[in-house]
């Protein structure tokens, strides 16, 4: 025959609870307050009851607030105080009033302006010193929105007196020297550069004269 046998914890008047002579790990039971504790050894640790009474985490409560903010009912008053007055919102670019909001015309037209920025045209350069293009690829720069200079053409030296070839305009200069290699038409320049110096000076050096050089593919940063 099959006994049931009923295992009670320790259970009485919160009041009477035990604070002294516990053991850790022990069950007890509030009767009246119908709560349950847990002995840690010290203290009677509430692990269960009234679900108001435990506390929550900072991310827990800011979650709670939020829900408590979206369910506020509020008057057509208050929500009149929100609205944004028509006269309030500026249908231009050229208002220098803070107070005002833009339309979303304006924000359409500026984000259109972003994604279109205006490139410059290339600047013909003047080319000293008898070095000269090869009446095709004309030697040219510009520089891009993001300050970048970028050059072009092919610079003929048959009848150059000097290796300045030419001189970039204040804004389109290094802050330092810079050298780079280029490409020669003559195979035994294989060590060709263009040499470009803070005073806006490009030189070519080390070609054989009569030699063609490319100044495709040539950039950088304008600092001066």
């Amino acid at each position: 025959m099959s006994v049931n046998n009923k295992i009670k914890i320790r259970r009485g008047l919160n009041s009477n609870l035990p604070s002294s002579g516990t053991v850790e790990g022990e069950l007890r039971y509030s009767t009246d307050t119908k709560e349950l504790y847990i002995d840690d050894g010290t203290n009677n640790v509430k692990i269960g009851g009234s679900p108001v009474d435990f506390p929550v985490s900072t991310a827990q409560q800011t979650a709670l607030d939020l829900k408590a903010d979206q369910s506020t009912t509020y008057t057509k008053t208050e929500v009149d105080t929100l609205k944004v007055a028509k006269t309030d919102i500026v249908d231009n670019l050229t208002s220098t009033d803070a107070t005002k909001v833009l339309s979303a015309n304006m924000g359409r037209e500026i984000d259109e302006k972003k994604a279109d920025v205006l490139q410059e045209d290339w600047i013909e350069a003047t080319l000293l010193n008898g070095n000269e293009t090869n009446g095709i690829n004309t030697v040219a720069f510009f520089k891009d929105s993001f300050n970048i200079v970028r050059c072009k053409g092919i610079i003929d030296t048959t009848n150059r007196t000097l290796e300045l070839a030419l001189i970039l305009p204040v804004g389109y200069r290094r802050g330092q020297v810079y050298s780079i290699r280029v490409v020669s038409t003559n195979i035994a320049d294989n060590g060709a550069r263009v040499f470009i110096n803070i005073n806006g000076d490009l030189e070519i050096k080390n070609v054989t004269t009569g030699t063609s050089v490319y100044l495709d593919g040539i950039s950088f940063r304008a600092e001066a």
